[in-house]
């Protein structure tokens, strides 16, 4: 008899009765970009280049229950939630644009064997005081 290690094993795997919601939450999907920004040594000087990214996905405000951990003061800055195709491939602690505004990209949630990649964002003003 061989004996399999688990770690070695999606959750799918191992539970094939799990609801895979990749389907539901991609229905939910809209097209949106964002702008990955990328600093270029010119001369004396540094130039910020921003090449943009389409993908699908939703950015909604972040929900209170995720907040909740937070620090009373951080609670109010400008904290969005990113759900979004695999193809969005961010970094903690990446910078990105989204209408316009700089955000920092602060936790990552790899949901990929649901379709989806779940991202927090604070505006970057307040992620650079955070000293992050």
């Amino acid at each position: 008899m061989l004996i399999i290690n688990a770690k070695n094993k999606t959750l799918s795997q191992i539970n094939s009765n799990l609801p895979n919601m990749g389907d539901t939450i991609k229905s939910w999907f809209q097209n949106i970009t964002f702008g990955i920004p990328t600093r270029v040594n010119v001369g004396a000087d540094w130039q910020e280049t921003i090449s943009e990214i389409k993908t699908k996905g939703v950015v909604q405000p972040a929900r209170d229950e995720d907040l909740a951990v937070l620090e009373e003061g951080m609670r109010f800055w400008e904290w969005q939630m990113i759900h979004c195709l695999p193809d969005l491939d961010l970094k903690n602690n990446q910078y990105i644009y989204y209408k316009d505004v700089k955000y920092k990209v602060m936790h990552r949630k790899n949901f990929t064997e649901y379709g989806y990649i779940r991202y927090m964002i604070l505006e970057a003003f307040f992620a650079d005081k955070m000293g992050v």
